[in-house]
């Protein structure tokens, strides 16, 4: 990551932090054409109130992926993110890619999904069930203003499907295992 911003977490899969600009991420074997997302969450402390501020393209990280394609030669790839840095917020608005919004709120409910999981195996079901209901509720308002009314529904779908799951007491420790279990694969599937 650029100076000024932080590598916060990755949603959705495991890494490895190797400071506080930089991780690495492993990700599975994939097929010919096979395509996978890797949402990483960032911070940045830059702001308009604080000293170093200024409107403008800002760089972000340098993203650099590899791979080893079959039969062994290795590939490596870079690109640069950058953001446009403005107190503007209908430029914010109009500059939304719905696309990675998509992405993003795909990843956010998958990450809810697994934590109201926890809570559901460690007894706490009304917490489980808000924060589900919280993330439903702020996918449904960025589909809103994305007009993005698939993405409405697969939030919903999921996030339906775990509250579903977590509503009551399970009937025996096996059967919450399971439960939890099948919730949070739905949750991997979703954030990839």
């Amino acid at each position: 990551a650029a100076p000024g911003v932080t590598i916060v977490d990755v949603l959705g899969y495991s890494f490895e932090r190797l400071g506080p600009s930089a991780v690495r991420v492993p990700v599975a074997d994939l097929r010919a054409k096979q395509q996978t997302k890797v949402v990483v969450r960032l911070r940045t402390e830059l702001a308009p109130t604080t000293a170093g501020y200024r409107s403008g393209a800002l760089d972000v990280a340098a993203v650099r992926w590899r791979y080893r394609l079959v039969g062994g030669r290795q590939v490596e790839a870079v690109a640069d993110a950058r953001a446009i840095v403005t107190t503007d917020l209908a430029a914010v608005a109009a500059g939304r890619d719905p696309a990675i919004v998509r992405m993003v709120e795909e990843a956010r409910t998958a990450e809810a999904i697994d934590e109201a999981a926890g809570e559901y195996a460690d007894g706490r079901i009304e917490r489980a069930q808000q924060i589900l209901r919280a993330r439903t509720t702020e996918a449904a308002t960025a589909a809103r203003e994305l007009g993005d009314a698939e993405l409405d529904a697969k939030v919903r779908k999921y996030a339906g499907a775990a509250a579903a799951g977590f509503a009551a007491p399970p009937p025996s420790a096996a059967a919450a295992k399971s439960g939890v279990k099948a919730r949070r694969a739905e949750a991997y599937d979703l954030a990839r």
